[in-house]
């Protein structure tokens, strides 16, 4: 009935992707608002469930106890990765130190603490000190740290983007972030292409 008002396959074909693309658009703007905010509470949830309330996630970020440290992160990321953290570390019930840092990198000795900012807290003073880095024996077991990590997945391709920075800018691997950050732009893209391919089913053997 279309084709014999006049249109034409390409008219056919322009309306369609009209419609595609604010599908696309309305898909890609859940994807990077409703669907993040919903992963994270479903991961907080199930976070939970297997830390047996070690790891709490908060307004603030996400804390977690281990040893005689409370940490503060803002992510825990990739296979080796933390970023924006904030240490903890009592004796007994007394606070005694409080350490900032960057990010830190997981290694062979432990964890490498960048841009490390410490906070001494003695019985009469308090002494501060900054370090560009300092090595960590121990910070989150690596079971722990497996159970919490983000899947580059389910990253907002904001987040995606501001890791990647981070990756590039100290040398590191950053090819899965990269490919996921792609894919929540061609993955959309893909369904206008698969309307497309639709076409032919519509116009048989026209």
């Amino acid at each position: 009935a279309i084709r014999a008002a006049g249109l034409s396959v390409y008219g056919v074909a322009r309306s369609v992707l009209k419609a595609g693309v604010v599908f696309v658009v309305l898909v890609f703007i859940l994807g990077e608002s409703v669907a993040p905010v919903a992963e994270q509470k479903g991961q907080t949830l199930r976070k939970e469930s297997i830390t047996d309330k070690q790891a709490v996630q908060s307004t603030s970020g996400l804390w977690l106890k281990y040893e005689d440290f409370f940490i503060q992160t803002g992510s825990i990321l990739g296979e080796n990765d933390i970023l924006g953290l904030k240490i903890f570390r009592f004796d007994g019930n007394r606070l005694v130190e409080i350490v900032k840092a960057e990010s830190a990198r997981r290694n062979n000795e432990g964890w490498m603490l960048n841009g490390v900012q410490k906070l001494t807290i003695e019985p009469r003073s308090l002494k501060q000190e900054k370090l560009a880095e300092e090595q960590w024996p121990n910070l989150i077991a690596k079971k722990l740290f497996e159970v919490l990590r983000v899947n580059p997945d389910e990253m907002a391709a904001r987040d995606l983007s501001e890791y990647i920075d981070y990756l590039q800018e100290n040398e590191l691997e950053s090819g899965q972030y990269r490919l996921a950050f792609w894919n929540r732009f061609m993955i959309p893209l893909s369904s206008l292409v698969m309307l497309l391919l639709a076409l032919p089913f519509v116009f048989g053997s026209q």
